[in-house]
């Protein structure tokens, strides 16, 4: 299981325990913990990995570079309102 710790308008960090190669590319699919139900989707870039060490957390940075209209909305209304 992966989650997200950080959004940008134009990517985010997923803290995970597997770590995809640089420049794999993946489907993304939010959901609030509360339901089920996408509320954003997309498809990113792995665009760097950090190793869990004693300092940092392990997972992936991930660049957006499809993200449907209602999505990409959504996002921006997020990120101005939250960060």
């Amino acid at each position: 299981m992966s989650y997200s710790t950080d959004i940008q308008g134009g990517g985010l960090f997923i803290e995970a325990d597997k770590l995809l190669p640089l420049g794999s590319k993946v489907r993304l699919y939010f959901t609030l913990a509360s339901s089920r139900i996408p509320i954003l989707e997309g498809y990113g870039e792995v665009v760097s990995i950090q190793r869990e060490d004693q300092e940092n957390v392990g997972g992936m940075a991930i660049k957006f570079f499809d993200l449907s209209e209602k999505s990409r909305q959504l996002l921006s209304r997020l990120v101005k309102n939250f960060l």
